[in-house]
């Protein structure tokens, strides 16, 4: 294989000229990438994707003419999509919904470096990842209804968890934990955000750090005076806060 073979071609979509510009010397710095394009506007974006046909593209979700995923809707060429956002809630749309990474304003030349080393873990083949992205991201909306399922990375695959096989969530400073069986994802997205995606009644938030699924759950004991533990049917337990343990006692009767 030649050294061009291995270069990856990469197209800017960036509406901000000097965030396009800065990105571009931070791409350019690296002698493995080939920066083939740029782009300020959706529309532009579309022309120019469509014509280059680059291995990746830097794409901004929120563009004149054009978003983001009305770019990915219009798209005929197949890449590899590397979002990036000033919005935090956008995560959930792009990372864990199969996106290749989501890149959060303001960020560096390493987090943007550690995008591009996942961009080439990944291969293109004969999958239009641009358009399995746009299908994950609309089917998890689903016109703005209750998630029905996660897109999680595990090493370097991404895959689906059942929202009814999630046994718990966890707050992790800026992240959410969420426990499924015997295994634990992060999810880039707070806790709350998370939770009220969720939108179902068994997901009870039992302490400010906690959302538990009640279907889960296999009896509920007296930690103290005032607080409930949850013991779940998966093993292990969750200590409910004064106001949780309230809640649940109003739950149950």
């Amino acid at each position: 294989m030649s050294e061009a073979d291995t270069r990856l071609r990469v197209v800017v979509v960036e509406d901000e000229a000097a965030q396009r510009r800065q990105l571009v010397a931070w791409l350019a710095a690296d002698e493995s990438i080939d920066v083939v394009g740029e782009a300020a506007t959706g529309s532009e974006a579309v022309r120019v994707i469509d014509e280059l046909r680059p291995d990746l593209v830097l794409l901004d979700i929120a563009l004149p003419e054009r978003d983001g995923l009305n770019v990915l809707r219009a798209l005929r060429h197949p890449t590899r999509i590397v979002f990036t956002t000033a919005f935090r809630d956008y995560a959930i749309e792009a990372f864990e919904l199969g996106a290749v990474d989501y890149l959060l304003k303001p960020f560096g030349p390493e987090r943007l470096a550690a995008a591009l080393a996942r961009a080439r873990e990944r291969s293109t083949g004969a999958v239009d990842e641009s358009a399995a992205v746009l299908a994950r991201v609309e089917s998890v909306r689903d016109g703005g209804g209750p998630l029905t399922r996660l897109f999680v990375r595990d090493r370097n695959a991404i895959v689906p968890i059942p929202v009814e096989s999630i046994v718990r969530l966890e707050a992790d400073g800026d992240f959410t934990a969420v426990i499924a069986g015997n295994r634990r994802y992060l999810v880039g997205m707070p806790l709350q955000t998370l939770h009220a995606r969720i939108r179902r009644d068994d997901f009870v938030r039992v302490h400010r750090q906690h959302v538990v699924n009640l279907a889960y759950a296999a009896r509920f004991v007296a930690h103290d005076a005032a607080r409930l533990r949850i013991e779940l049917t998966t093993g292990g337990s969750v200590v409910a806060s004064r106001a949780g343990s309230q809640l649940l006692r109003n739950l149950v009767g």
